[in-house]
């Protein structure tokens, strides 16, 4: 003997059916905003923008190195290029940094430059070609002092206060 099927009825108040009345009009509405759309090739751009991180206050000791990553919303990219003081991939005098998709790794100069920092700029290209860019600065620090004589040797068993 085949299971009986159960249909249960509900009555509904007239502000309930109101309130599925507008429920449903918004969603075809949507739905219809939508279609159009797609239809005629209009529909929003994402927002696509590049970052590089870290990002704030950076130091950077004399020879040392900071690994940078380019971090891209709303796109993919295809390719990648870094830049110290507008030139690509460093030189001796700002700092070197690798470049390429895999690239970022800084290397400070030897000696600290004048103006003491540094403009550290990734340009990416997406795979539709197009390009973005994002920068940060880099303070370099000089070199700490190296230590060679203390005096008086030995230091007094109260320094340093």
């Amino acid at each position: 003997m085949p299971t009986p099927i159960r249909v249960f009825f509900r009555a509904f108040t007239i502000g309930e059916q109101k309130s599925m009345i507008r429920n449903v009009t918004a969603s075809l509405v949507r739905w219809l905003l939508l279609a159009i759309a797609v239809s005629t090739g209009s529909l929003p751009a994402l927002a696509q923008s590049l970052s590089v991180t870290p990002s704030g206050y950076l130091t950077v000791s004399v020879g040392g190195t900071m690994q940078f990553a380019a971090v891209p919303t709303g796109f993919t990219i295809s390719a990648l290029k870094w830049e110290v003081g507008s030139v690509q991939g460093g030189s001796a005098a700002t700092g070197i940094i690798t470049t390429g998709l895999t690239g970022g790794l800084y290397t400070a100069p030897a000696v600290l430059p004048s103006q003491g920092s540094e403009t550290i700029l990734a340009v990416a290209t997406s795979t539709t070609g197009s390009k973005y860019s994002a920068s940060v600065n880099v303070y370099l620090m000089p070199p700490p002092p190296v230590i060679t004589q203390v005096s008086p040797s030995p230091l007094p068993p109260e320094w340093p206060r």
